[in-house]
């Protein structure tokens, strides 16, 4: 998930596929190179891409029709809650080593909803926009 997320931002800031490849990591489902080759192509044909992946399940249903912006946080969502489905189904096994990942991830969630919540009042940003932006923790 955070390859795509780089490859999105990547795509954002116009970058070839030959350049992508330093900002990907290895390892996963889908390969770096594999990446790489679709970020000249639209968002909408990247979960056909990915298909033979969960994460390509995550993906589907998502559209560049709110703009750039809005598929930013439509993906970030989706991938939060593809790691979150992956992490928490080890959850009540005490021998599973996601528990670990699982327990870290949950921290990172619920300091990051605290950000979103300082920022956006701060900002005096609309609250139900604000609430869409929090994740659920551990």
């Amino acid at each position: 998930s955070e390859n795509i997320r780089n490859l999105l931002r990547l795509k954002r800031f116009g970058f070839e596929p030959q350049s992508a490849l330093a900002f990907l990591h290895s390892g996963g489902t889908l390969p770096a190179e594999a990446l790489a080759r679709m970020l000249p192509e639209p968002f909408d044909s990247w979960s056909r891409e990915m298909g033979h992946s969960g994460v390509g399940e995550a993906l589907s249903g998502l559209h560049e029709e709110g703009g750039f912006d809005a598929l930013t946080a439509s993906l970030e969502k989706a991938l939060d809650d593809y790691c979150r489905d992956i992490l928490f189904h080890a959850r009540y096994s005490i021998n599973a080593p996601e528990n670990v990942l699982a327990y870290i991830w949950g921290k990172e969630m619920e300091v990051r909803n605290i950000r979103t919540v300082l920022v956006s009042k701060s900002a005096g940003s609309d609250k139900d926009a604000a609430g869409r932006m929090l994740r659920h923790g551990y």
